[in-house]
């Protein structure tokens, strides 16, 4: 049961050329029924470009994770504190927007599946993590170095959020999560 505070992590390849599908969610019910401001999910929406993945919650607050490609895996990280929801990229800030959001209680978590017919995930997850808090800056650059090499992902992941891939850290012999 989740409350208040939560943190989701996902390290995942989307299909973009899917127009619109979801990634992982709550519902009430396991099968796609919604309430009103309790419920939350990170959803893909797609031009065939590049897709923008939403941490959203029915409240109407949402976060996104912007020019997300087919290519390759990312680490997407959705923060909901009581007062504000963030979305991060491969250990970078994306967005974060004020909001004043009470989670719900007593509902299924769902992964791949949407609400509506036709919105269920064309991609791949590796891994997907859920905090029932709202992490630590600290925190979250642990959890993405340690996921960035988990799964070979240094080259692209900036843990730290310092303008430098993981990879171009220890080429240079610094620390990825200073």
């Amino acid at each position: 049961e989740i409350m208040g505070d939560l943190t989701m992590i996902v390290v995942a390849k989307i299909d973009t050329s899917k127009n619109m599908h979801t990634i992982a969610g709550k519902t009430v019910d396991g099968f796609g029924n919604w309430t009103n401001y309790t419920d939350w999910s990170m959803i893909v929406g797609t031009n065939n470009a590049a897709s923008n993945i939403t941490a959203s919650s029915e409240t109407g607050k949402s976060a996104s994770h912007r020019n997300i490609t087919s290519d390759r895996f990312y680490i997407l990280t959705m923060n909901y504190d009581e007062s504000s929801i963030q979305s991060y990229t491969d250990g970078v800030l994306i967005e974060e927007h004020a909001t004043s959001l009470t989670l719900g209680h007593n509902q299924n978590f769902a992964i791949g599946y949407s609400q509506s017919s036709g919105r269920e995930l064309k991609g791949n997850i590796l891994e997907i993590i859920v905090f029932d808090q709202d992490l630590t800056d600290s925190e979250l650059v642990n959890i993405n170095y340690y996921l960035s090499k988990k799964w070979g992902l240094q080259a692209t992941v900036d843990s730290d959020s310092d303008g430098y891939t993981d990879y171009e850290e220890i080429n240079a012999n610094t620390d990825p999560k200073d």
